[in-house]
């Protein structure tokens, strides 16, 4: 379940929990944009080599198993340059607003989580 995933990635991150935070913030940002514009394939589409994504998200093994949890499904693109019948992206063929809304509300509560009791700061916030 979800809420599992988040605690792995959480493990994932060890010591960097700001690594962690930033994978969570990533996430919502690709749902909430799903939610606000389902029908926009750019949104419902992320491509594994993508260097920001990778990074960010594609690097964790558990980033990844939660953009599926969320409705992400493996994908394989023609000539992208990778071999015949390899995972090129992740796609979500149908948004879910009532799956995509519960998804929010996790990884908002679980990026909360960090800010009190990792002090990760707040995204916007500055250290003074």
């Amino acid at each position: 379940d979800a809420l599992a995933l988040v605690r792995r990635l959480r493990l994932e991150c060890g010591a960097d929990a700001a690594r962690c935070a930033l994978a969570l913030q990533t996430i919502a940002t690709m749902l909430r944009n799903v939610l606000e514009d389902p029908q926009a394939e750019r949104y419902r589409t992320v491509r594994l080599a993508n260097a920001t994504f990778h990074q960010r998200v594609g690097s964790l093994p558990s980033g990844l198993a939660l953009m599926r949890a969320f409705g992400f499904e493996d994908a394989r693109a023609a000539g992208d340059g990778a071999p015949d019948g390899a995972v090129t992206h992740l796609a979500m063929p149908v948004a879910d607003a009532a799956g995509l809304a519960r998804g929010l509300v996790l990884l908002r509560a679980a990026r909360e989580a960090l800010v009190l009791v990792d002090d990760v700061p707040k995204p916007g916030r500055t250290e003074e």
